[in-house]
């Protein structure tokens, strides 16, 4: 029997090498949440993030906060 596989990103994985791909993201999605909201609760006006990279490159912008807690009410 063999072992099923998937290309991503030109990467090969099988269930095994998926499942510690799976760790990583979880890890780094978490540590993204996190300098999120430590830098929310900073002294500054602004936050800094980055831009989908839906459509091209990934890009840094700066936002309000007060203008965040707006759009958010």
């Amino acid at each position: 029997m063999t072992q099923e596989t998937i290309k991503l990103n030109g990467t090969i994985y099988d269930s095994s090498s998926l499942a510690d791909l799976k760790k990583w993201i979880d890890a780094a999605w978490k540590q993204e949440i996190f300098d999120f909201l430590f830098n929310w609760f900073d002294d500054s006006s602004e936050i800094i993030t980055r831009t989908s990279g839906s459509t091209g490159t990934p890009k840094e912008i700066r936002l309000a906060k007060e203008t965040m807690r707006n759009s958010a009410r």
